[in-house]
C-alpha cells in the first residue's frame, strides 16, 4: 500500500500475533443486535507492484482484529487496531428492517496511528463505507462494498533531503484509496461465521507535499466472527 512509507507496514511484522494492520473489511451490511457483541480475526495477503521490486516478504501478510458491539436495532460500533500501533472506531447503520435478508449499511470511522520507525510521523484516517449483503438460508451471505479513505500524513521526514531542492509544499488534501471488496459470509453454527474476501484499492488522491503515497493494493484474506 505504501511507496514512500515503507515502515508504516513494518509494525504489522514486529507483531504479528497481538497487532493488525486493518487492510480488510470482514464484515456484511448486517449490524450486530443491541446489548450484543461480536470479535473477529482475520488474516490477508496484500499484492502490489512492490512485490516485483523486493519479491514476497512477511511485509506482505497482515492479520487483523477488531470487535463490534449493538447499540440500536440497527446500529453497532466496532473498533479495531489500525496499521499496526494505531486505533480504528466506526459505527455502522442498517437502512433496511433488522430481520430482513437484505441488509445496507452505511459506515465511517475515526482512526490514527503512527509510524515506528519515525516517532514523529503519524497519520489521521477517515474510513467511509457503504455494504451490501443478502442472506440465504441463514447461513450464506455475499457482500459488496464501495468505500473511500482519507488519510492525513503529518511529520513524514525524507531520509535524505537534498538541501539544494525545493520541494513541493504541503497541499492539505490528504491522500485518498477507494476501496471495491467482494466477500462471502458463512455461518456455521450460532454466533460463528467464517469469512473470505477479496478487496481491490487503487489510490486516488496523493497529496505531493506529505511525503508519502499509495499504489494499487489487491487484498486476498480469510477471517473468523464469533
Amino acid at each position: 500500500m505504501i511507496r514512500r512509507w515503507p515502515s508504516l507496514i513494518l509494525p504489522c511484522a514486529l507483531a504479528l500475533a497481538v497487532q493488525a494492520c486493518g487492510y480488510g473489511l470482514f464484515q456484511t451490511a448486517r449490524t450486530v443486535p443491541r446489548g450484543e457483541y461480536r470479535f473477529m480475526v482475520a488474516g490477508a495477503f496484500q499484492g502490489n507492484e512492490l512485490i516485483e521490486e523486493r519479491g514476497v516478504t512477511p511485509f506482505n501478510f497482515a492479520p487483523q482484529v477488531d470487535m463490534r458491539i449493538g447499540v440500536a436495532d440497527r446500529v453497532d460500533l466496532g473498533v479495531g487496531l489500525l496499521l499496526g500501533p494505531g486505533l480504528l472506531v466506526d459505527a455502522k447503520a442498517n437502512v433496511m428492517p433488522p430481520g430482513h435478508d437484505l441488509a445496507v449499511s452505511i459506515s465511517a470511522g475515526l482512526g490514527g496511528a503512527w509510524d515506528m520507525g519515525q516517532v514523529s510521523a503519524w497519520l489521521l484516517h477517515v474510513p467511509v463505507n457503504v455494504i451490501a449483503s443478502y442472506t440465504f438460508g441463514g447461513k450464506l451471505t455475499p457482500y459488496a462494498a464501495v468505500g473511500y479513505g482519507f488519510f492525513w500524513i503529518f511529520g513524514r521526514q525524507l531520509s535524505n533531503p537534498d538541501p539544494n531542492a525545493a520541494y513541493v509544499a504541503r497541499g492539505g488534501w490528504g491522500d485518498g484509496v477507494m476501496r471495491l471488496t467482494a466477500g462471502l459470509e458463512w455461518r456455521i453454527r450460532g454466533r460463528f461465521a467464517v469469512l473470505v474476501e477479496y478487496s481491490y484499492l487503487p489510490a486516488v488522491v496523493d497529496d505531493p507535499g506529505d511525503n508519502f503515497a499509495f499504489v494499487d493494493n489487491h487484498v486476498a484474506g480469510f477471517g473468523a466472527r464469533f
